[in-house]
């Protein structure tokens, strides 16, 4: 394969041979500010064009970099044939990754409705996988602006600084569990240490063929981080899509994969970022217009997440039957319908 190492605006048609279903992109799929990704052939091989619209620039050097640190640890990301800027139909120098085309379906599409066994032998990669990204490589945490306040708190608030007048105004999310979120946040310990992190394990990212996991995709958030943001978001995310028996039969792997390479997951630490990932979820789902039972959704485990204490057997459990919200009611009816009195303090 010709070595593209790097390039520098020229048209996508000069490196790229595009799929005859996969045209160009238009200016208003790059005004969107979405990543663009089309399937293509590099140099007659399977090929990727990864597009990012232009103030994402800091993005796609995140990837770059996260791509070549996740290769060398064994994870099974796409190879980078280039990196540099390609001209879009009315936007120039927009930054791309031109990407190897890994094989595999995304476990999104297969788990639901899968055998058993699939959801336990996907999980137990994922969990060895996760495992091993987090002992890789270690960084010291970041410095602490307050000596007083620690970094995990410091992350909470700056999040309800944000997004508090969305959840309880908007939302009907009461007060006092943004309150217990503070309070949990405030008892956890600073990690001694981080890990690379994605912010992105999700079904949808990790690709599946023949047996085994062939793709970990979507890289541009990885940063050093608490590892277990990494453990919580992919948990979270099977609980939003899944049904109860695959769900269960995945995080029971995942869970075990994960503590048998002496991955210790601590449950309280667990607990605080899967509540605020479904609270991030929910603010971000409502900024972007959504008034759907999806973002009831989010602010059903909201809940679930505080109120449990036991993180572990909620995740590996069945989820309890419930009624789902009315999509046409721009506010959630399931606080009404729980009451507004808050549960005992964590």
């Amino acid at each position: 394969m010709t070595a593209y190492t790097e390039f520098l605006t020229p048209s996508l048609r000069e490196v790229f041979d595009f799929h005859a279903s996969h045209p160009p992109p238009t200016p208003t799929d790059v005004y969107n500010q979405q990543n663009v990704v089309l399937m293509g052939r590099l140099d007659r091989r399977p090929a990727v064009a990864k597009v990012f619209w232009p103030g994402a620039a800091g993005c796609a050097r995140a990837e770059r970099q996260a791509l070549g640190r996740f290769r060398d640890l064994g994870l099974p990301v796409p190879r980078l044939h280039a990196a540099g800027h390609l001209n879009l139909p009315g936007q120039p120098r927009c930054p791309a990754l031109l990407l190897e085309r890994l094989p595999g379906i995304p476990l999104s599409h297969t788990l639901a409705d899968a055998p058993s066994w699939l959801p336990r032998a996907a999980g137990a990669q994922i969990g060895r996988l996760l495992a091993a990204q987090a002992h890789a490589e270690r960084f010291p945490p970041p410095t602490r602006d307050d000596p007083r306040v620690g970094v995990v708190r410091a992350g909470w608030q700056r999040l309800a600084d944000r997004a508090a007048a969305t959840l309880c105004d908007q939302l009907g999310v009461p007060a006092a569990l943004l309150d217990r979120m503070a309070a949990l946040a405030g008892r956890l310990s600073d990690p001694p240490d981080l890990g690379w992190v994605t912010h992105d394990w999700r079904l949808r990212h990790l690709l599946w063929h023949d047996g085994r996991l062939t793709g970990l995709l979507d890289l541009e958030y990885a940063k050093p981080a608490d590892s277990m943001i990494e453990l919580a978001n992919l948990l979270h995310d099977l609980m939003l899509n899944l049904p109860a028996r695959p769900r269960q039969q995945a995080a029971a792997a995942i869970l075990d994969a994960y503590q048998q390479q002496h991955a210790i997951v601590d449950a309280e630490r667990l607990r605080f970022y899967l509540a605020r990932q479904a609270c991030n979820h929910a603010c971000v789902k409502y900024w972007q217009g959504a008034r759907d039972t999806r973002l009831q959704q989010e602010l059903r485990l909201f809940r679930r997440y505080l109120d449990t204490t036991d993180p572990l057997t909620l995740l590996t459990a069945p989820a309890p039957a419930h009624q789902p919200a009315s999509a046409s009611s721009p506010r959630p009816t399931h606080w009404q319908r729980r009451g507004t009195a808050d549960a005992p303090a964590a």
